[in-house]
């Protein structure tokens, strides 16, 4: 009786034969989302958790902060090394490295797009980067201010993320229905321009502590510190 052959694996495709190769390899042993495919044909993938973004991208988030109730918040660093870079960048529009934050605040699949944001990152952390080459002083004041009134003004842990193109550092109960995030922003973090002009500390890296409440649906802001990062 002659031996069995062992089957040999064959890589996983990355295009339209995805969902057949993964078959093929698992039998039933895994899913396929199908998110992964959609990009590939150019539509717009749906995407319920965490996971399902991994997937579509090819890589685990960088970082992402749970909150009480289930709701948690994702950042991936997309770069040209990515697994699946030319199909992510043009699902988003970006050319270059970018991040992507994404909020899993139900298991409803949606499309990308209203669960995720494309941030590109902060390429100049000088003052020149940051306010203009001829602003003057009175021009500085100015976007200070609105940088400041930006911050004051976001009502929610959506809206921050979204300023800083980065999720929270961290975070912590602060009580039974409050938390405290803390964010540390650096020369490359989308958002850097924002919080560099409303410390007032061009150039040095920030630290920026919020405190939000449980809303209905989202965490709603309750004030931020902004400072210098020792």
């Amino acid at each position: 009786m002659g031996t069995a052959s062992t089957p040999t694996a064959r890589p996983i495709a990355t295009h339209r034969g995805l969902r057949a190769a993964l078959l093929v390899l698992c039998a039933s042993a895994c899913f396929v989302i199908a998110g992964a495919a959609a990009a590939d044909e150019g539509r717009v993938p749906s995407v319920a958790s965490s996971g399902d973004v991994a997937w579509l991208i090819g890589s685990l988030p960088y970082r992402c902060v749970e909150m009480d109730g289930g709701a948690r918040y994702c950042v991936w660093r997309v770069r040209d090394s990515a697994p699946r870079w030319q199909q992510v960048a043009k699902l988003f529009l970006m050319d270059d490295r970018f991040n992507l934050t994404c909020a899993f605040t139900n298991a409803e699949s949606v499309p990308i797009h209203e669960r995720c944001q494309a941030h590109r990152y902060n390429t100049g952390s000088h003052s020149n980067s940051i306010y203009g080459k001829n602003a003057s002083d009175a021009d500085k004041k100015k976007m200070r201010e609105a940088a400041i009134l930006r911050i004051e003004t976001a009502a929610s842990l959506a809206d921050l993320v979204s300023i800083a193109g980065d999720v929270p550092s961290a975070c912590m109960a602060a009580g039974a229905d409050a938390t405290v995030c803390e964010w540390h922003v650096q020369g490359s973090t989308p958002g850097y321009p924002t919080f560099a002009k409303a410390s007032n500390h061009i150039g040095k890296k920030i630290r920026t502590l919020c405190r939000f409440e449980r809303g209905a649906g989202d965490w709603t802001s309750d004030g931020c510190q902004v400072g210098l990062f020792d």
